[in-house]
């Protein structure tokens, strides 16, 4: 059941990749911001202002920010794409809080000299 899941995921993210969404570049204009910042920013910009009650660490994206697998999918993305990192399917898959996104880009990110200064 949890190989359909994913290949179905998997499916959905080819299809989602394939159309060209415009995506902010959050990197270019928030250099300076610290990694909880920019995904904060990222979140927000995803996420109904309804939505958005409560934003901390412990903030889950399916209960509080009503996110779907199609969101978490382009959360994924964009994050990606902010801290150009690589994430894979079965380590986003994983992710249900803010703290767990956070958590999963630091592993990942390295600031460029530019980024850090």
């Amino acid at each position: 059941m949890m190989k359909k899941a994913i290949t179905e995921v998997a499916a959905l993210a080819a299809q989602f990749t394939q159309t060209t969404i415009p995506m902010k570049s959050y990197n270019q204009a928030n250099e300076q911001m610290a990694l909880e910042d920019r995904l904060k920013n990222i979140v927000f910009d995803l996420v109904d202002e309804d939505e958005l009650n409560s934003y901390d660490l412990e903030a889950s994206f399916k209960e509080d920010f009503a996110m779907d697998s199609l969101d978490m999918i382009e959360l994924v993305m964009v994050c990606e794409k902010e801290f150009r990192i690589s994430i894979a399917d079965m380590e986003w898959m994983k992710v249900r809080t803010v703290g767990d996104m956070e958590e999963l880009v630091r592993t990942h990110y390295r600031p460029t000299t530019a980024q850090a200064a």
